[in-house]
């Protein structure tokens, strides 16, 4: 089958432990990363510093959110793919091999994002406090959608 990234990462996350199978052509490598920010951003390190291509992983309840941003923010490409149409590709998927199994998939374009949006600006990194920008997640500074309703919401 013909291969459509060669350097590219499935990650299967749990709640407190991120598996990451970094194939580089016929090689591959699996590391476990915690959750915690400082270990997210040692596994996007670790993806850069190899020239990864894209990276994709489950919907994980919301685990897989600050994973996705912080992949984001350090301008990798990130995929998120349902569950449900992983199961519908053929193939044997076990909870050990799930890594290795979602990086098969994508090395070979047999994925499809679920439709996660890209935040539309980066002005917490040019410190822009006072942006305007809609934006997808929770970030302290935005001005719309939850953070900007909290307040209201929950009578603080």
């Amino acid at each position: 089958m013909e291969k459509i990234y060669n350097n590219c990462c499935g990650i299967d996350v749990y709640k407190k432990l991120i598996v990451a199978c970094f194939r580089k052509g016929n090689k591959q490598e699996v590391r476990e990363f915690g959750a915690t920010t400082r270990e997210l951003l040692e596994l996007a390190d670790w993806l850069k510093a190899g020239g990864c291509q894209m990276t994709t992983m489950e919907i994980t309840a919301f685990y897989w959110k600050p994973l996705y941003n912080i992949l984001e923010s350090s301008d990798l490409n990130a995929m998120v793919v349902n569950a449900h149409h992983m199961k519908a590709v053929p193939g044997w998927k076990t909870d050990v091999k799930d890594a290795e199994w979602i990086a098969d998939l994508l090395q070979h374009g047999l994925l499809q994002p679920h439709g996660t949006k890209k935040r539309t600006c980066k002005c917490m990194e040019k410190e822009i406090h006072n942006c305007k920008c809609n934006r997808i997640y929770h970030q302290p500074d935005c001005d719309t959608g939850w953070d900007s309703h909290q307040p209201l919401l929950l009578g603080i």
